[in-house]
């Protein structure tokens, strides 16, 4: 019990960090409301079970250690949130900060979270190192997939509290002007972040 209240205070913690995945729940939430953004926490789960499953079967290390297998996965995230990122911005500047009225699921809401979470390498060295020190190869296989189960549950009840308090009425009515920057805000970020991504990777590759 001591070992999973462990693992889920730190998967909490990690998740809850400003990162890729929290933002775009809370992007997808002013711009589409509450259903979207838990369908992309349903995504980023996703994510987060094939991390998880990598982790069990030793294939993150076998990845990590392979330097061209990260830098090509840190490219193309970096490309898909320089995407993400274009894309939100173009939308927020052409919008008033009212809410997209879009038929329910033609979000691409579920894709975009599963693969922000996939083409994420700091996501895959967290589990590695999770799988590597709190369950090494000591911990039963039992276990282990006990502390998969925790974390994603938590991160389920984590990521859909976010939804739901982004797409409060009360902030989506009193403050359009407010939501549009945030949500131009947090398209910027992912651009910020996707640039450094490409830079880095391409000036370690260079070294």
């Amino acid at each position: 019990m001591e070992l999973l209240l462990t693992v889920a205070t730190v998967h909490l913690l990690a998740c809850l960090s400003p990162g890729p995945d929290i933002l775009l729940v809370v992007r997808t939430a002013l711009r589409h409301g509450r259903m979207a953004a838990i369908r992309t926490t349903l995504g980023i789960l996703s994510g987060v079970s094939v991390h998880i499953g990598f982790g069990l079967a030793g294939i993150s290390y076998l990845i990590a250690q392979s330097e061209k297998l990260k830098a090509l996965l840190a490219l193309a995230g970096g490309a898909y949130l320089l995407y993400l990122g274009i894309a939100g911005w173009l939308a927020s500047r052409s919008t008033s900060g009212r809410m997209s009225q879009l038929p329910p699921g033609s979000e691409p809401s579920f894709r975009q979270g599963l693969l922000v979470n996939l083409l994420n390498v700091k996501a895959l060295l967290f589990f590695l190192s999770l799988f590597s020190v709190l369950l090494g190869p000591e911990i039963p296989l039992g276990t282990k997939i006990l502390a998969g189960g925790t974390m994603i549950g938590v991160q389920l009840i984590a990521f859909s509290t976010v939804a739901i308090l982004a797409d409060r009425p009360g902030f989506r009515t009193a403050w359009p002007k407010l939501q549009n920057w945030l949500d131009a805000g947090i398209s910027l970020v992912f651009l910020i972040i996707g640039l450094w991504i490409w830079i880095s990777t391409i000036a370690s590759l260079a070294a």
